[in-house]
């Protein structure tokens, strides 16, 4: 299977809020939704009330306003989160700041901000400061208000609490499985082509900027149509499965192995030329050659190499060159490997 450490990488790019996961349509529901009870207590405390609190208040609605503002301009930035986090943290102390006034009824504010935390900040930032910040609250309740108001405030309060921890870990749980479908095939545990393009297009580009050195491998198992003709698919998939994953086991963390296709392999290395890759490759042949194979089948792999070329090469380019050198890899006997460079 891939790398612990990588798979879990793959939430990075929705970020692990369940209000990011949502997308945006949902995130401005949540946030048109709040600020209707926020102007209604503004209007209150700005006329009837207290003046100091209703322009507080006003202040909570600028910042969700500006965070729907973002929202509607642009829905694929992911500032509006930022906004809604500092709007958590200047929040929640200010309501427990008003739990102490009188006629204010912050309790009532308490149980949909716990909830709301959960929504909008990461699932573990969230569940260490509600769990500070949960008991706190009904501490602070209790000690005003006696124990019998105190236990109705604890049920209710520890009730949202573990529904919204509950919530904001299955919603989180479930995106990083349906991420992991996404981009990996199943049959090998290799990446798929779902996730291939975005990752050559990120190497590419640090190329291009002087930060590193990257080389494509194109790998291909030799006569596999032969195995699946003779053994049947249930061997060739159980051919593909052991390749893959044995190859994996020889690559450092940083290395990423996809399935291009049918017994076709790419691989990406990073931190190395083509005459480092090739060489590492060859290593990698040595090793398989003496690994136990399924059914004791002779199983060994062409491969062509390609270091990416800043100057001469778009990112087709730099697939039709790894391919080439592996095509001259076959044409010279296969159970090798070609550098574009030598091929060229």
């Amino acid at each position: 299977m891939i790398h612990q450490s990588d798979r879990n990488n793959l939430i990075s790019m929705s970020d692990e809020t369940p209000a990011g996961i949502a997308g945006p349509r949902i995130s401005l529901m949540m946030h048109c939704v709040a600020i209707g009870p926020v102007i209604s207590l503004t209007i209150y405390h700005v006329f009837f009330g207290k003046p100091g609190v209703g322009l507080a208040l006003a202040c909570v609605c600028a910042i969700l306003l500006f965070a729907i503002c973002l929202l509607l301009a642009r829905p694929e930035s992911k500032a509006h989160q930022l906004i809604d986090g500092l709007f958590m943290f200047i929040s929640l102390p200010v309501l427990l700041w008003s739990l102490t006034q009188e006629n204010m009824y912050g309790i009532h504010l308490i149980a949909p901000s716990i909830f709301a935390a959960f929504i909008v900040l990461p699932v573990r930032l969230s569940s260490v400061l509600m769990a500070i910040y949960t008991p706190v609250a009904i501490a602070v309740y209790w000690h005003l208000n006696g124990p019998e108001e105190g236990i109705r405030v604890l049920f209710g309060l520890m009730c949202v609490y573990f529904f919204g921890f509950g919530l904001s870990h299955i919603l989180v749980s479930m995106h990083r499985d349906m991420a992991y479908s996404a981009y990996i095939d199943t049959l090998t545990g290799a990446y798929n082509r779902n996730r291939l393009f975005d990752q050559l297009k990120l190497h590419l580009q640090s190329v291009r900027r002087g930060q590193s050195t990257v080389t494509l491998v194109l790998l291909d198992l030799d006569h596999f149509k032969a195995v699946n003709d003779e053994y049947g698919h249930a061997v060739g998939d159980d051919v593909l499965s052991w390749f893959a994953q044995t190859l994996m086991s020889f690559t450092r963390e940083e290395d990423l192995l996809f399935r291009y296709g049918g017994e076709e392999f790419l691989l990406i290395i990073p931190g190395q030329n083509s005459d480092d890759c090739e060489n590492t490759i060859t290593k990698i042949r040595s090793r398989m050659k003496d690994a136990e194979t399924p059914y004791g089948l002779d199983i060994t792999f062409s491969a062509g190499v390609c270091e990416a070329q800043a100057a001469k090469m778009d990112l087709d380019t730099w697939i039709e060159c790894a391919d080439q050198a592996l095509y001259q890899a076959k044409r010279d006997g296969r159970n090798c490997v070609r550098s574009w460079a030598q091929s060229d």
